[in-house]
């Protein structure tokens, strides 16, 4: 203010421009503020989904081979289908087909050619399944040997037997089968493993089973105890729509128009047969590739002890030949010589006393 009479005032700078709090940020863009919520569009949701999925993809095709992959391979490529394989082994067919899936991620490589059929071994498949069933048996017996010695430091009695068979479709239940049959007789603890001849015949040398179950004599070359228990008649086993299928009067002469397997991993069971019927036989296979093809394409039939409960071919049938055509395979228990053990001699009575139980009942 000026003029007469007025005070001079001296002026004081002006104040800061007050900051006031607001809800909108403001407007910058090149600065994201760090009040701003960014929500994700549709774009990155999806990006980071995907990102997740092949992470556990990737977890899933890391994870290393287990004995559930081997042990599902081994029962596959042996039955030739993953349906069957699932059966045996009390788990779901997805459940097979998941672990062969894995376990072809984790090597790299397809182990079986998928058709309406089954399945069958690609090279690699058919190369890696002997030393898979090596690991198979390794680790059976490592489980094997565990729980034997956890039932000894209990005090239990245990009575190891080896079974010797090859292996095919419902052999745990077969295994299982006889370690209840055996246990509510004897009212003892028994384990049963599956091995081949020359399997059973180390494990019996170094002591890990009591007996050895053998259908078929053993090599006389053995050196070892062979108590003959009683006598299986052979039996041949086809498809159920096989000609042969609907007659119960069958003889050597319709046979010889088809195929017959005499499967060599049946150790003293193929000793026997094989010399008896391979000459009066025009076409015997020792081995099959694709078990499915033998059975329904060419109408093949396998000779083996005629035992239905084995369950070796669960939807086929069984037929016998007459009395005279038919070569009886002994049930034999093996020990090593000199050296039988109290609870081989008391398996060895069961067995026998089983036996006659069973031939008074027509069995």
């Amino acid at each position: 203010m000026t003029g007469r009479g007025a005070r001079a005032r001296k002026l004081s700078p002006a104040p800061p421009p007050r900051r006031i709090a607001t809800s909108r940020p403001p407007f910058d863009t090149h600065t994201v503020q760090p009040w701003v919520t960014q929500r994700p569009t549709a774009e990155k949701t999806a990006g980071i989904r995907h990102r997740q999925d092949s992470s556990e993809r990737m977890k899933e095709r890391a994870r290393p081979m287990n004995m559930t992959h081997i042990t599902y391979f081994v029962a596959a490529a042996t039955l030739g289908s993953f349906s069957l394989a699932a059966q045996e082994n009390d788990v779901t067919y997805q459940a097979v087909s998941k672990s062969i899936a894995n376990l072809e991620a984790e090597l790299g490589e397809e182990l079986f050619v998928r058709d309406g059929r089954g399945v069958s071994l690609t090279p690699f498949g058919s190369g890696l399944l002997e030393k898979a069933v090596e690991v198979k048996e390794s680790f059976n017996e490592l489980k094997a040997f565990a729980a034997h010695e956890a039932r000894r430091r209990k005090g239990s009695t245990v009575i190891d037997i080896g079974l010797c068979i090859p292996p095919f479709c419902n052999d745990a239940k077969l295994r299982r089968g006889v370690e209840r049959f055996v246990q509510t007789g004897m009212e003892r603890d028994v384990h049963v493993i599956q091995c081949s001849w020359e399997k059973g015949l180390t494990l019996l040398s170094a002591d890990k089973i009591d007996a050895l179950v053998t259908l078929g004599a053993p090599p006389k070359s053995s050196g070892c105890n062979v108590s003959a228990i009683g006598t299986v008649p052979a039996g041949l086993i086809m498809g159920p729509n096989h000609p042969l299928a609907a007659r119960d009067d069958i003889t050597l002469e319709d046979v010889a128009a088809y195929p017959v397997l005499i499967d060599q991993r049946f150790d003293c069971f193929f000793d026997e047969m094989y010399p008896f019927y391979g000459p009066k036989l025009p076409d015997v296979r020792l081995s099959v590739d694709d078990s499915d093809a033998f059975h329904f394409q060419e109408l093949g039939l396998v000779l083996t002890p005629g035992v239905p409960t084995l369950g070796i071919f669960p939807i086929g049938v069984m037929r016998f030949l007459p009395e005279l055509e038919t070569k009886k395979v002994p049930l034999c228990v093996v020990s090593i010589r000199g050296a039988k053990s109290s609870r081989c001699r008391a398996f060895e009575k069961f067995l026998y006393a089983s036996m006659l139980n069973l031939m008074s009942h027509g069995v």
